[in-house]
């Protein structure tokens, strides 16, 4: 079964953020208009979040967030 690829626009948004470091340059290339935002959070072995943000233009938004570790087990591998 094939996975559902994401879209385009939330890889170009990953992208800039990643390159930026900085959600407010990030959305200041893609044109992000001041509003309400959602940043998703993932890293592999947690439980991926998302949160939703408020973004007020001129100011600064921090966002804090707690990942809780994902139980999960693998499967066997026999090797002869």
């Amino acid at each position: 079964m094939a996975a559902e690829l994401p879209s385009l626009k939330g890889l170009q948004a990953f992208e800039a953020g990643a390159r930026y470091r900085s959600v407010t340059l990030a959305s200041n290339e893609l044109y992000v208009s001041p509003g309400a935002v959602s940043l998703q959070f993932a890293r592999i072995g947690y439980e991926a979040k998302t949160q939703p943000v408020t973004v007020t233009a001129g100011q600064t938004v921090t966002q804090n967030v707690t990942l809780a570790s994902a139980a999960f087990s693998l499967s066997v591998v026999v090797t002869t």
